[in-house]
C-alpha cells in the first residue's frame, strides 16, 4: 500500500480516454541517416490515481506538450553530423592520393577512426537514488512516455539503458554473454524485481539475477532522440548494492541525476551515497566537488508553502557545500516528477512542468558545454592533424616533381634497412611488454597475499567503531544488517587502500620501465628521420613526431612526454586504475552480498540466541555484549566467504586490468612503429612514381597536387566554420 504524508490527497477519477503524444524533432544520431519528424498519437484508456492536488489548477492547452524541444542538443547533433560529412569528403581526397601512391594509406585509416568516433558519440546520463524516490516516474517524464514500471515498492531490478533506435525493441544481455530480444510488452516484467524481493531481500535477487543489463530502443523517446542514452540503475540503498552496479554504470557516464525525497531530503545514507558517487566519478580528486551530479528533490508538490520549499533548498545547498559534494550552476532542482508527467501526457501546463523544464535545460547546457563542445574540438583536432600530415606528404611529392628532392640508390637501400630495423624494434617492445607485465603480475600477487595476512585483524579492530541506531532487543535483524553493511564497507575501504598505495606503486614503476624501453627504441628512429631531413630536404621527423605524440596514440615520449605520464590518453588512467575504475569494490560487494540477505541474518541471530541459552537469556545480556557478539558473528561468516572469492577477485578484477594496461601500451607503441614504416614506404613510392613520369606527366601531377591542396584547405575551412558555429 502507499505510504504518503498526511497532507497527501488521494483522488480516484473515473476511466476516461486520454491522448498521448510522443514527438521526435531532432537530428538523427546515425550520421548517414537524416532526421525525420515523426508524430504518433495513441488513444489510451486508464484510471488515473492522483496522489495530490496541484497547488494551482492545470491550464488547458490545445497543443500536446513536450518536456523540452532540446534545441541545443539538436544543434550539437547537427554539428556532429556536419563534421562527419567532412570526414567523408576528407576520406575521398586522401583515398585519391593513396590510390596514386602519393599519400600514405594510413591517413585514410585515421579518417575512418575519427568518423567512427563521431558516429558513436552519445551522451550518457545515469539516474541514481535509493528505492522509492520516484526514479521510474522521473524516467517516464524525461522520456515523455510511460514505459517504466511504477510501484510503491522498489521495482527497478537491473541496469536498463534507454536509447534511440529506428524501431522499438528490447534486448536483454545476460552475464554469460547471451543476448535475447523480447517484446516491448514483456519489458516491464523483465525490468522489475519481484514483489517478494522488493519487500524483503533485494540484494539476493540482484546478485542471483542472470541479467547484466536491458537495452530499450525506441524511435520517439524524448531526450534519447537527441543523442542521449539514459541509464536506469537499481536503487542503491546499501553499500553492497551500490558497489555491485557502480563500475558498470559510472565508468562511461557523462552526468548523474541523483533523486531525494522532499520530506526526507538527503538522509545520512544518501549523503554517504553522494560522497561515494563523487569519488567514483572523480577518482584521485577527493578535494574537488563533482560538477556532473544534479540533485533533484522529488515530491516537491508535498511542500505546500513557499517557505517550506525555500528551507528544503537551503538545506540541500548547505549540505553539498559543507561536504564539498557538487559544484556548478543550477545543479539543484525541486520537482514533482508525477505532476510533471501527468501534465506532459495530458498536454497541459502547470508549475511542475515549468520546474521540470528548468532542470532539463540545465542538464542540456551541461552536456553541450562541458561534454559535447570538448568532443567536437577533439574530433576537429584529430582531423586537422590528418590534414596537416597529408599536406606535408603533398609538399614532399611537389619537391620531387620540381627536382628538389631525389632519393639516391644508396638512400633507398638505407630506407629498406630502416624499415627492417623498425619492425625488429616493434617485436622487441612487444616481447619486453609481456616480460614486464608478467613481473608486474607476480609482484602484485605477492603484495596481495601479504595484504591478506593482516586483513582479519584490521577489520575486527575497526568493528569496535561500528554503530547502529537499532536496538539489540527490538531490532536485532536491522542491527545485524547495519553491521554487515559496515563490514562490507570496511573491507572495501581496506582493499582500496591497498590498490591506491601498494598496487599503484607496483604498476607505475613497471609502466615507467616499459616507457623507458620504448623511448630507447623510438629515439634512434627520430634521429634517422632528422638525418634524412637535413640531407634530402624532407620533413619526415615532423610528420613522425606529430603522429607519435598525439593523444590518440598514447603520447609516446620523444621530447619528455612519456606513456607513464599520459597513460590516461589511451583509456587507462593509472590513478583511476588503482582506484574506483578498477572495480575491486564491485567484486567485494558481489562476493559478500549474501551477508545482508534475510537468510544469513537469520543464521547469525539464531546462532547468537542459541549461544545465549534462548531468547530469554539473550534479553538478560548487556547491550554492548550482544552487539559485540553480532559483530563477531558477522566477521566469522564474512571472512571465509571473502577468502573463497579472494583469488577470483585478484585474477578477474586486478590481473585482467594489468594485462589490459600493458596491451594498450604495446599497441600504442606498435602504432607508432607502423607509422614510421609507412613514412619510409610513402617516400619510396613517391620516388618510384616520379621516376616513371615524363615531363608532361609531371606537369599534370602538379595540377593534381594543386587541386588536392585546395580540397584539403576547403575541408580545413569547413572544420573551422563548424567549430565557430558551435561556439556561438
Amino acid at each position: 500500500m502507499f505510504v504518503r504524508a498526511a497532507s497527501h490527497i488521494i483522488e480516484y477519477l473515473p476511466a476516461k480516454p486520454q491522448y498521448k503524444k510522443s514527438q521526435l524533432d531532432s537530428v538523427q544520431i546515425i550520421a548517414d541517416l537524416p532526421a525525420e519528424l515523426k508524430q504518433e498519437i495513441n488513444q489510451l484508456d486508464s484510471v488515473q490515481i492522483i496522489e495530490n492536488l496541484p497547488t494551482e489548477p492545470k491550464q488547458p492547452n490545445n497543443q500536446n506538450h513536450s518536456v523540452s524541444s532540446y534545441q541545443e542538443l539538436q544543434k550539437f547533433q547537427q554539428y556532429r553530423q556536419e563534421l562527419n560529412a567532412v570526414c567523408s569528403r576528407l576520406y575521398l581526397t586522401l583515398r585519391d592520393g593513396s590510390d596514386r601512391n602519393v599519400l600514405s594509406p594510413s591517413l585514410t585509416a585515421e579518417v575512418e577512426k575519427e568518423s567512427c568516433k563521431l558516429q558513436s558519440q552519445r551522451f550518457r546520463v545515469a539516474v541514481v537514488g535509493e528505492f522509492s524516490k520516484g526514479k521510474s516516474t522521473l524516467l517516464n517524464a524525461l522520456l515523455g512516455e510511460e514505459i517504466h514500471p511504477v510501484r510503491d515498492i522498489p521495482c527497478s531490478g537491473t541496469v536498463t539503458v534507454l536509447k534511440y533506435g529506428q524501431q522499438q525493441r528490447v534486448i536483454c544481455k545476460y552475464k554469460d554473454g547471451r543476448e535475447e530480444e523480447i517484446s516491448p510488452e514483456e519489458y516491464q516484467d523483465k525490468a522489475a524485481i519481484s514483489e517478494e524481493a522488493a519487500l524483503g531481500d533485494v540484494g539476493n535477487e540482484l546478485i542471483n539475477s542472470e541479467l547484466q543489463e536491458i537495452i530499450f530502443e525506441h524511435p520517439n523517446l524524448e531526450l534519447c532522440c537527441n543523442g542521449v542514452e539514459i541509464i536506469d540503475t537499481p536503487g542503491l540503498n546499501e553499500q553492497a548494492e551500490r558497489t555491485l552496479v557502480t563500475e558498470q554504470v559510472l565508468k562511461t557516464t557523462d552526468a548523474v541525476i541523483f533523486l531525494t525525497h522532499a520530506h526526507s531530503v538527503l538522509t545520512e545514507k544518501e549523503r554517504e551515497l553522494l560522497l561515494y558517487l563523487k569519488k567514483e566519478l572523480n577518482p584521485d580528486r577527493d578535494d574537488e566537488a563533482a560538477r556532473n551530479i544534479f540533485i533533484l528533490v522529488n515530491f516537491a508538490d508535498l511542500l505546500r508553502r513557499e517557505e517550506s520549499r525555500r528551507l528544503v533548498r537551503k538545506r540541500v545547498e548547505t549540505i553539498v557545500m559543507n561536504q564539498n559534494l557538487i559544484a556548478g550552476e543550477n545543479r539543484i532542482h525541486l520537482i514533482s516528477a508525477q505532476s510533471a508527467l501527468e501534465a506532459i501526457l495530458d498536454g497541459t501546463e502547470n508549475q511542475y512542468v515549468k520546474s521540470f523544464q528548468d532542470f532539463t535545460k540545465s542538464l542540456e547546457e551541461f552536456l553541450i558545454e562541458k561534454r559535447g563542445a570538448i568532443a567536437l574540438q577533439e574530433s576537429a583536432a584529430g582531423l586537422k592533424q590528418i590534414i596537416d600530415t597529408g599536406c606535408e606528404e603533398l609538399n614532399q611529392y611537389q619537391k620531387m616533381l620540381d627536382g628538389k628532392l631525389t632519393l639516391p640508390e644508396a638512400d633507398k637501400q638505407k630506407i629498406f634497412e630502416q624499415m627492417a630495423e623498425v619492425s625488429g624494434r616493434d617485436v622487441k617492445i612487444r616481447v619486453l611488454a609481456r616480460k614486464i607485465r608478467q613481473e608486474c603480475l607476480e609482484e602484485s600477487h605477492e603484495s596481495w597475499n601479504e595484504w591478506l595476512k593482516g586483513l582479519r585483524e584490521r577489520i575486527i579492530s575497526k568493528s569496535a567503531n561500528w554503530t547502529s541506531k537499532h536496538s539489540h532487543l527490538l531490532s536485532q535483524d536491522q542491527l545485524t544488517v547495519d553491521y554487515a553493511n559496515q563490514f562490507v564497507r570496511e573491507l572495501t575501504q581496506d582493499i582500496n587502500f591497498w590498490t591506491n598505495h601498494k598496487l599503484s606503486e607496483i604498476v607505475k614503476q613497471k609502466i615507467g620501465v616499459l616507457d623507458d624501453q620504448i623511448y630507447d627504441n623510438v629515439e634512434p628512429i627520430c634521429k634517422e628521420f632528422e638525418l634524412f631531413d637535413k640531407r634530402l630536404n624532407t620533413n619526415l621527423f615532423i610528420q613522425f613526431k606529430d603522429f607519435a605524440t598525439s593523444d590518440n596514440r598514447g603520447g609516446i615520449r620523444i621530447t619528455g612526454i612519456g606513456i607513464a605520464a599520459s597513460i590516461s590518453t589511451i583509456g587507462v588512467d593509472v590513478g583511476g586504475f588503482v582506484g574506483g575504475t578498477l572495480g575491486i569494490g564491485a567484486a567485494v560487494g558481489a562476493a559478500l552480498f549474501y551477508l545482508t540477505g534475510v537468510g544469513t541474518i537469520t543464521v547469525i541471530l539464531g546462532a547468537l540466541v542459541a549461544a545465549a541459552g534462548g531468547g530469554v537469556g539473550w534479553g538478560l545480556l548487556e547491550g554492548e555484549a550482544v552487539k559485540a557478539q553480532i559483530k563477531q558473528k558477522v566477521c566469522d561468516l564474512g571472512f571465509p566467504k571473502f577468502e573463497e572469492s579472494s583469488q577470483s577477485i585478484l585474477v578477474d578484477s586486478i590481473q585482467e586490468k594489468i594485462i589490459a594496461v600493458f596491451e594498450k601500451i604495446a599497441e600504442a607503441s606498435s602504432d607508432v612503429m607502423s607509422k614510421a614504416i609507412a613514412l619510409w614506404e610513402n617516400l619510396l613510392e613517391q620516388q618510384e612514381k616520379r621516376d616513371l613520369q615524363n615531363q608532361a606527366e609531371c606537369e599534370t601531377q602538379k595540377v593534381w597536387l594543386a587541386d588536392k591542396r585546395r580540397e584539403l584547405e576547403q575541408v580545413q575551412n569547413q572544420i573551422e566554420a563548424i567549430l565557430n558555429q558551435s561556439a556561438e
